[in-house]
């Protein structure tokens, strides 16, 4: 944990927000480069941003598919070889029109992608890329894949029964791989440049005595790679979200039982037995491209409201009693998970597992400051 705790200054920034001439409709790493010499001008020592990992089809940051994989609308496309860029207007505070940006990038990343696919990806730095990230690449490469055969649904229980679980998925995977090699190769090139342009705009940002600031969730969503590949991480009986609050005036639902956000638990006792591997590599990657960041509702490592159904199921379960609930759910009412946090004992318990947690999350962050969200 670093030591220097004075008050710094800046700015939240939805990359989203920011525009250039032919961006496409979206903030993108141009626009956040050309920023940060103002950014250093005003005095100001950091930017924040919302979670820039790759989402689903709802582009909500904090829906994510994978806990690592950035996504690729942000790519500067003028830093691509061979991207044959359009000439198209600077957006004038228009919102974003997410799936006609994703559309338009995506035909030209992959135009890009089939030129570069004549030369060999042996010895070149795409493959040692590869070689280097592959423990969570390759799953969430195959994650991808599966989503786009599925209508870019990340909703892996609904997909397809000849690869809907990881082992399946896997062996559907080496049954095809001649015909799906190139699109795998694709997603994972995608991969690389997102890497390497966000290492650069925050070397950069470096260079002028600016900060990148980054948002970790507490949770991820249970349609990701992680979630499929690697369940045993992750308590999928139980649904986080946040407890019963009556300022939420016009939802019956928060008021009545909580916010069910959907975000499984953490799977306690495996996360000690793998010494919080998969918490490591995900602070560790996001250190790779941000000097310091946030955790989104930290207050869930050390006990996570949740609730023993889905939100899709929420309807049915608003006009229900308790006891009406219970007899539905085999006796399980929402609550705070692992431990409830009625008495002393209790509460040393969830405060002695909120420090673990946060321990293992400082080793990964070695230099890199934390920002705690206390809400909840």
């Amino acid at each position: 944990m670093p030591q220097d705790l004075r008050r710094e200054t800046g700015i939240l920034l939805p990359l989203w927000t920011l525009s250039h001439a032919g961006d496409l409709g979206i903030g993108d790493l141009y626009s956040l480069r050309a920023f940060l010499p103002w950014l250093a001008g005003a005095g100001l020592n950091f930017v924040q941003l919302l979670p820039v990992n790759e989402t689903d089809r709802s582009s909500s940051p904090y829906s994510a598919i994978s806990s690592v994989a950035l996504d690729p609308i942000y790519l500067d496309l003028s830093q691509i070889p061979d991207a044959e860029i359009p000439p198209a207007p600077t957006r004038q505070g228009e919102p974003v029109n997410y799936p006609q940006v994703r559309e338009d990038k995506a035909r030209i990343l992959r135009a890009a992608f089939s030129c570069y696919t004549a030369t060999k990806v042996e010895n070149s730095d795409f493959q040692k890329f590869r070689e280097r990230e592959a423990e969570w690449l390759e799953p969430y490469s195959i994650f991808r894949l599966l989503m786009q055969r599925e209508g870019d649904s990340p909703a892996w229980e609904d997909w397809n029964p000849e690869y809907n679980t990881a082992a399946k998925a896997r062996a559907w995977i080496n049954q095809n791989l001649t015909e799906i090699e190139p699109e795998l190769l694709y997603i994972q090139w995608l991969q690389w440049h997102c890497q390497t342009q966000w290492t650069e705009v925050n070397t950069y940002a470096r260079s002028l005595k600016i900060k990148l600031m980054g948002d970790i969730p507490v949770g991820v969503s249970f349609n990701s790679a992680d979630v499929f590949f690697e369940s045993t991480n992750f308590d999928l009986e139980w649904s986080g979200g946040a407890p019963p609050e009556t300022f939420f005036k016009d939802d019956q639902f928060a008021i009545k039982w909580g916010q069910n956000w959907g975000v499984p638990i953490y799977n306690d006792a495996y996360l000690k037995q793998t010494d919080f591997a998969w918490w490591k590599r995900r602070v560790r990657k996001h250190t790779e491209i941000f000097s310091m960041f946030r955790i989104d509702h930290i207050l869930g490592l050390y006990r996570f409201y949740a609730f023993p159904w889905k939100p899709q199921l929420n309807a049915s379960f608003l006009p229900l009693t308790h006891e009406q609930a219970k007899q539905r759910t085999g006796g399980k009412l929402p609550g705070f998970k692992p431990s409830a946090d009625e008495n002393d004992d209790q509460k040393a318990t969830n405060l002695a597992r909120g420090n673990e947690f946060i321990t293992h999350i400082q080793e990964a962050a070695q230099d890199a400051k934390i920002i705690a969200e206390d809400l909840g």
